[in-house]
């Protein structure tokens, strides 16, 4: 599973990890972020995306058995859906948080644990059909160097006529109607998870930062945590030159995961999806 696909950087890394039931028994004690995280999307959301997964897969003649590289996988809330799906997917995840849940889900759909790692310790050669980063992890590149470099990876790891998707927040419209977060509460086995939002941005350096606390309750007893996560602002002019720069062609844009068509964007999501032609202008 692990030869081809990431960096030899990132095989070490994994080496270290403790023995994978050590991480599933602690995770399901102690990993309070990723519980009250996944308490705020749910099935109906996974179906939803994949539903435009399959639908992309024959849009762009990918067949129905595919390999799948799943970046940023966060806690696993879509590997049952790549299941029934019947795709082969390797997935990844660089948060140690998320990468522990992820573990769970991943053995519970009947896949290999996720790898540690994201975008840039990705280094595989035309091994996949299909590269996906689902719900913001290609905005966690907060440079363009980074951008650039993610993409020339994600190229290269790609089988020709394989594609690219990405899903990242389009700051512009959330901008222009932006309004203070407001609390909301989850229920979860046993009790509930309240969240409170924090946002903060750094209009010199292009980057938006949300601070999530959470404050999970049960049997009146409170079990607080947060997580911090800071996204690159990056427009769709942008991305659409770092992919052609890469070398991708056929690029489409959708405005949400309802799409069945080539949209233009004009709400808070930004979702684009780009072909590794089978003779590339460039490779850089």
């Amino acid at each position: 599973m692990l030869d081809g696909a990431v960096s030899r950087l990132t095989r070490r890394r994994l080496a270290r990890r403790e023995p994978i039931r050590g991480v599933i028994a602690r995770s399901r004690m102690t990993n309070l972020s990723s519980l009250s995280y996944a308490a705020f999307g749910g099935p109906a959301g996974t179906s939803r995306i994949a539903h435009f997964l399959d639908w992309l897969a024959a849009r762009r003649g990918l067949g129905t058995s595919m390999r799948v590289l799943d970046v940023g996988c966060g806690p696993g809330r879509m590997f049952p859906a790549f299941r029934a799906l019947g795709w082969e997917v390797t997935s990844m995840e660089p948060d140690l948080d998320f990468h522990e849940a992820a573990i769970l889900a991943a053995t519970a759909a009947g896949y290999e644990p996720p790898l540690p790692g994201g975008f840039l310790e990705i280094d595989a050669a035309e091994r996949f059909d299909l590269v996906t980063a689902i719900n913001d992890p290609f905005a966690h590149m907060l440079t363009g160097r980074d951008r650039a470099d993610a993409l020339r990876r994600v190229f290269r790891a790609l089988r020709p006529n394989g594609v690219v998707l990405l899903d990242v927040p389009n700051f512009l419209w959330i901008l222009k109607h932006y309004r203070a977060p407001e609390p909301m509460r989850a229920a979860v086995p046993g009790g509930e998870v309240h969240l409170r939002r924090e946002h903060r941005v750094d209009f010199h350096a292009a980057v938006f930062t949300t601070v999530e606390h959470y404050d999970l309750i049960r049997g009146g007893e409170h079990h607080p945590s947060s997580k911090t996560h800071a996204y690159a602002m990056t427009t769709l002019p942008e991305l659409v030159y770092h992919l052609e720069s890469a070398g991708f062609a056929g690029l489409e844009t959708y405005g949400s995961w309802d799409a069945r068509d080539e949209e233009r964007i004009e709400g808070s999501r930004l979702i684009l999806s780009a072909v590794r032609p089978t003779s590339p202008r460039h490779e850089r």
